[in-house]
């Protein structure tokens, strides 16, 4: 008898391949990355191992997809494209009651697409769109990289740079996975930029600095920080000049105008002044001298004007002495 044909018997087991007709390698875990396609396919074989050919197989899944169901589902070969990173997927194949099994599928993260700036490493934290800081505070900023879906890759090595929060606008930590953000500044109006390579940018904007604790206090002759400083001053008798305790914190920050106690010597008979703890103080004195001073005093921080000149006023009055 020649030739003796001995032909595949009924499909009794599938196994998956990654080629068609029975070629290429099995197929039992994978690992590629996002937005990779791989074919594969549900070899039939019978009790012998003899191989039949490539079922049209119906492929599930677990862990890959949101709703664990192929798009494709009854197809062969299966064109499989996951988009999710994870290490514990499955595929599944089934034909006439037999099932193969791709465990685990591992999904990696594609190449970088993106980058966010997050307020915890790896991927951690949150992504927030703006920052308050005090002055002289830190937060730590980190670049995490993603993939075009959206996986987290890992943090990144970027270029920090910034605008209205340094004199030079270039910020202090450069180019750095982990950027410790402190500034001194007071803003509402400041930004932080991240960048990678690609380029690719993330920007929080705004970025607000508000000023710290009182430090000190500075006597000024007008409101809000406005004005100049008063160190010295010369009025005359009977004139009136509104006095402000503006505070300001470690960094030289201006805070607000504070209910300062205002206290003299040489200036009135008792030394104390008549409007004590006041914002403003509209200082009036009487008595010519030049050897006055005046003392502001807010939450243990002092500030003086010395000294104080009063100087006599316009004549108001004439009497006859017997002395020149």
């Amino acid at each position: 008898l020649n030739p003796v044909t001995i032909n595949a018997g009924a499909v009794n087991s599938i196994v998956i391949r990654n080629a068609a007709l029975g070629a290429g390698a099995v197929v039992t875990t994978t690992s590629q990355a996002a937005g990779a396609t791989v074919n594969l396919y549900a070899a039939g074989y019978d009790t012998f191992g003899n191989y039949i050919a490539d079922q049209l197989a119906a492929w599930t899944s677990t862990g890959l997809y949101t709703n664990n169901t192929l798009v494709q589902g009854t197809v062969s070969p299966f064109a499989f494209t996951a988009t999710n990173k994870t290490s514990s997927g499955t595929l599944t194949a089934t034909f006439s009651g037999k099932t193969a099994n791709v465990n685990p599928v591992t999904i990696t993260a594609g190449a970088a697409a993106s980058v966010v700036i997050r307020d915890a490493a790896s991927g951690g934290g949150t992504a927030p769109a703006n920052a308050t800081l005090t002055a002289g505070d830190t937060a730590n900023y980190y670049a995490a990289t993603y993939d075009t879906y959206g996986n987290y890759i890992a943090d990144a090595s970027a270029a920090w740079t910034s605008a209205n929060l340094f004199t030079n606008n270039i910020a202090v930590g450069g180019t750095t996975t982990t950027f410790g953000l402190t500034a001194t500044n007071v803003t509402a109006a400041g930004t932080l930029t991240a960048t990678i390579a690609g380029p690719f940018t993330d920007t929080l904007n705004p970025v607000t600095i508000n000023a710290g604790a009182v430090n000190s206090i500075v006597i000024r002759n007008a409101a809000l920080g406005a004005g100049a400083v008063v160190t010295t001053t010369s009025q005359a008798a009977g004139a009136t000049v509104n006095l402000y305790a503006a505070g300001y914190d470690t960094f030289g920050n201006y805070i607000a105008d504070q209910l300062a106690a205002w206290t003299s010597t040489g200036l009135y008979t008792n030394n104390i002044l008549v409007q004590g703890t006041v914002s403003p103080f509209a200082f009036t004195a009487t008595n010519k001298t030049t050897t006055g001073t005046l003392t502001a005093t807010f939450s243990g921080k002092t500030a003086n004007v010395n000294p104080v000149t009063i100087t006599a006023g316009a004549a108001a009055s004439v009497v006859i002495r017997d002395a020149a």
